[in-house]
């Protein structure tokens, strides 16, 4: 058997396919991992102050405003990191490509409800969570 040894010319193509997914994935998960970290230390420092005096009422007041838009943003793009996360895995893994995002719902759906729903459902909570925080 002759093997042949041509090139179909989308290697390159596909190589640079591969590292963009894998940079769009990082751009997206650094941020993420950051805000998470950053959301976990406020936490700490909020529950280890516990009860609290009453000059330093406000500034606990927008610290845990903060903390709350912050763990809102985290609930609705995790999803989108996870996805991206996945996605890449399976960059390198063929077979799991295939038993991950073979089906429907991985192949269309988690992408809209990740990229769009997710997404939007954070731009829609901002506001409310700014009206309902707003003191007289």
């Amino acid at each position: 058997a002759v093997v042949s040894t041509q090139s179909t010319g989308n290697e390159p193509k596909h190589l640079w396919k591969k590292i963009d997914d894998i940079l769009y994935t990082i751009e997206i998960g650094i941020p993420s991992i950051l805000t998470a970290v950053t959301f976990a230390i406020s936490f700490l420092y909020l529950k280890k102050q516990g009860a609290v005096k009453q000059s330093r009422s406000s500034n606990n007041r927008a610290s845990f405003t903060m903390a709350l838009f912050t763990a809102i943003f985290l609930i609705c793009n995790v999803p989108l990191f996870l996805n991206f996360l996945l996605y890449t895995i399976t960059l390198f893994w063929w077979s799991a490509w295939e038993s991950i995002y073979g089906n429907m719902f991985m192949t269309w759906y988690s992408w809209t409800l990740s990229d769009v729903l997710f997404v939007v459902l954070n731009a829609t909570l901002n506001p409310i969570l700014y009206i309902t925080r707003i003191t007289e």
